[in-house]
């Protein structure tokens, strides 16, 4: 077997292992990635029998109220009907396939089919995980890198700070951990005459990009490729040039939008509803300020070395530079700083420029308020590149005052750090009290203000890391002076130097983002994904099919039961939801109408709140019926509605008829449901049928074996059905989350495509022989 063939095993196993120590607990201990200690510490009723426990990271909130209880929706959709369609459990219903933040399009969302939740979860993140390290590791050899520096920025990259930071959240992994695939396929130039199979695989890379990330991230990968196209070109006076390159990837997306047109086209659908709404975030501007873009840019050399700032363990350090710890870029030290002092070097690449330099400063533009830090993502990718070639060409192109500044700047680091172990304790104690201060009065007003001790122990947290004392410091520090030491080693001219500084380098890094990943990942049992409680199968068996209030918007988290989304996933119905996209519902439709009788034709029957609150809007005269844990009550409406009704007058055409008709009306009950499909006999004598749920375009309905036609939309923004004739005898609803058509259009884009490469080049994605090893 060929030495290069041995070394390209070697480091595919090596990126195997290093994602086996990441992901030990859910790989080897039946563990699940996903922070659901959240639930049962900070939310009711769970945070009762809490003992004052907190979870171990309570940053990703958003995982445990909309992204899982997505998934587990989509897995029910798949069961039921064999796919992903609507969810009658939020928001009074909404379609599952619009929802552009949770990625119904990704592959990864195809293991629900057929494997347990925690098997598809788990191993749709891990397969991620090694698909952007492998990606990286199999574009960085084709580039004639020695095995060593290339993989260590396959580790970078499969490993970067965005990717564990948003892990639960997945549009930045889902999406960019193709980017290294797309950057294999389509950055060797676009040959018209010959075309390569790895150029005829770039839609294909593309489209799974685009269907692994929300619209925004979708934004990302326009802007990443935008950087590719203009590092193409060397000079401006040769753009014309680059026009064969530039209309190379212009096809390339065309061709990805149409494979991916079946999980868009929904997606931008329920984006156009959610602005027409009103429900926008993220506009042009700062959002902190005309400071912000300076300190935001001072910020940047700091994620060079981030240990101190703050992270989920302490208070928040970087909001003092009007930043976030979330928004924190980084993929190891040394590769942080290759990847930026490339830059300045005129043999590195111009396209790993490009990513660089548009991935640094597009958070410091206005660009910021619609893009958001995410968008750091472009310069994580460029980054990873420009440190492998920086790494590879160090012996030619670093002069010994490089590394002696960067061994200066480590030493300042170490003596500033000693300073803070020799402090006397008079002296830390006056500042400490001062930090935890000022962090209880900035909390106040959070959702976790109710809670000053678990605020002043991460404050105090946080000065204490600024000494060696500090374990967690003293080892970072140690690991920066380990990739210090490989810099300096892999800067000279001999081989064997060079070979371990390579290696010292790659241990660091590893640990330094091993050490990132501990302290951000929550590995859980899986039966904590819907903790059994009393006061939940009360209140699902009092609201039965109907739909319950909780006030979402008027009251914090800890004053909601059952923080919105979560009560849904115990089957019961709620109108309230915590979502990045919300849909047009009753309220919305009807703002003018009492808040009693919006409450009662969006088909509420209980609301929910703290004892000792004034009562919800419009549920004032409702009656106490139950009281739930942590001094929670019910209340029930004297006046709900049935789910289904069906009338014997005529469809109601404006708001003013609409309760006369429903009280007369009688209840219709169901045959048959599924998440995307009722079916129910036509009542005798009825001429139309209400059902209670936000209307939708995609619903359709027929009568016996009739055509499928579209369900009307009422005044009050519900599905509403008009009996066809005198025979009907027996009804069907169904939800179409989008035209047939469009599926077959977009699988046969890809068949045709796929054929295509397939005839026109046969695979081969073997190294070149001149590379070195």
């Amino acid at each position: 077997m060929k030495i290069r063939n041995l070394h390209a095993i070697g480091a595919f196993f090596i990126l195997l292992a290093v994602l086996a120590s990441f992901f030990f607990p859910a790989i080897f201990r039946s563990k699940i990635v996903a922070p659901l200690d959240i639930t049962t510490t900070l939310f009711a009723p769970w945070s009762h029998d809490a003992n004052g426990k907190k979870p171990y990271n309570h940053n990703p909130t958003d995982a445990v109220t909309q992204y899982l209880p997505y998934r587990i929706f989509a897995e029910k959709s798949f069961r039921e009907d064999g796919y992903i369609g609507w969810n009658e459990y939020e928001m009074g219903g909404y379609s599952l396939a619009g929802n552009t933040m949770a990625l119904p399009g990704t592959w990864t969302m195809q293991l629900h089919r057929f494997l347990p939740f925690k098997d598809a979860w788990n191993l749709g993140i891990i397969a991620e995980f090694l698909i952007a390290g492998a990606g990286m590791l199999v574009f960085l050899r084709s580039r004639n890198l020695p095995w060593i520096p290339s993989l260590i920025g396959a580790i970078a990259f499969m490993a970067n700070s965005q990717f564990t930071i948003w892990i639960y959240h997945r549009w930045a992994l889902s999406s960019f951990c193709w980017m290294p695939w797309v950057l294999w396929s389509g950055t060797s130039g676009f040959h018209w005459k010959s075309p390569s199979f790895r150029q005829l695989l770039l839609p294909v890379f593309l489209a799974l990009a685009l269907l692994g990330g929300s619209l925004q991230h979708m934004v990302f990968i326009v802007v990443a490729c935008s950087c590719l196209i203009a590092g193409s070109i060397p000079k401006l006076s040769k753009t014309l040039k680059s026009t064969p390159y530039a209309v190379g990837w212009f096809c390339a997306f065309i061709v990805a939008l149409g494979i991916a047109a079946f999980a868009i086209v929904p997606q931008v659908q329920g984006y156009l509803t959610n602005i027409d709404i009103g429900h926008t975030r993220g506009g042009l501007g700062y959002k902190h300020g005309a400071l912000q873009p300076l300190l935001n840019f001072f910020a940047i050399p700091l994620q060079i070395w981030p240990w101190l700032v703050g992270d989920n363990h302490s208070i928040d350090g970087w909001r003092l530079l009007k930043s976030n710890f979330m928004h924190l870029a980084y993929l190891g030290s040394i590769p942080m700083l290759l990847g930026v002092c490339g830059l300045f070097i005129p043999s590195m690449p111009r396209q790993a420029k490009w990513l660089v330099v548009v991935g640094l400063l597009i958070p410091i533009t206005p660009l910021v308020g619609p893009l958001y830090h995410r968008v750091q993502l472009v310069f994580l990718l460029g980054a990873a590149w420009m440190f492998a070639e920086m790494l590879a060409a160090l012996p030619r192109i670093t002069t010994t005052r490089f590394v002696k500044y960067w061994s200066l700047f480590v030493i300042l680091i170490g003596f500033f750090l000693l300073v803070g172990t020799c402090l006397p304790q008079r002296v830390i104690n006056p500042i400490q009290n001062q930090v935890v201060a000022k962090s209880l009065q900035a909390a106040e007003k959070s959702q976790f203000g109710n809670d000053p001790a678990w605020i002043a122990n991460r404050a105090r947290n946080w000065v204490d890391r600024f000494s060696l004392s500090n374990p967690r410091t003293a080892w970072t520090y140690g690991l920066l002076l380990l990739g210090s030491a490989g810099l300096a080693l892999s800067s000279s001219n001999g081989k064997n130097r060079q070979y371990w500084g390579n290696l010292a380098i790659m241990g660091s890094v590893t640990l330094e983002l091993f050490t990132f990943f501990q302290s951000w990942t929550t590995f859980s049992n899986p039966e904590q994904l819907r903790p059994q409680n009393q006061s939940i199968d009360q209140v699902r068996d009092l609201a039965g099919t109907s739909y319950v209030y909780q006030g979402h918007g008027k009251s914090s988290s800890a004053d909601t039961f059952a923080a919105p989304n979560l009560l849904s996933l115990y089957n019961v119905r709620s109108i309230d939801a915590y979502e990045s996209i919300q849909y047009r519902t009753v309220a919305m439709k009807l703002p003018e109408s009492p808040p009693e009788q919006l409450l009662t034709l969006a088909g509420v029957k209980l609301s929910i709140q703290r004892a000792n609150n004034a009562p919800y809007e419009g549920t004032v005269n409702w009656p106490i019926v139950a009281s739930l844990a942590e001094n929670f009550t019910v209340r029930q409406n004297p006046e709900a509605l049935p789910a289904v009704m069906g009338g014997s007058d005529s469809v109601p055409q404006t708001v003013e008829q609409l309760m006369p008709s429903l009280r007369k009306a009688s209840e219709v009950a169901s045959v048959r449901e599924t998440m995307n499909r009722m079916e129910f006999d036509w009542p005798a004598g009825a001429e139309w049928i209400r059902v209670a749920q936000n209307w939708h375009p995609g619903w359709h309905w027929k009568a016996d074996d009739g055509p499928w036609v579209a369900v009307q939309e009422g005044p009050d923004a519900a599905c509403w059905i008009s009996k066809p004739n005198s025979e009907c005898r027996h009804v069907e609803l169904k939800f179409f989350p989008r035209p047939q058509w469009l599926v077959l259009t977009s699988i046969s884009i890809f068949v045709m495509w796929l054929a295509f490469a397939l005839i026109t080049k046969r695979p081969r994605i073997g190294l070149p022989s001149s590379q070195t090893v």
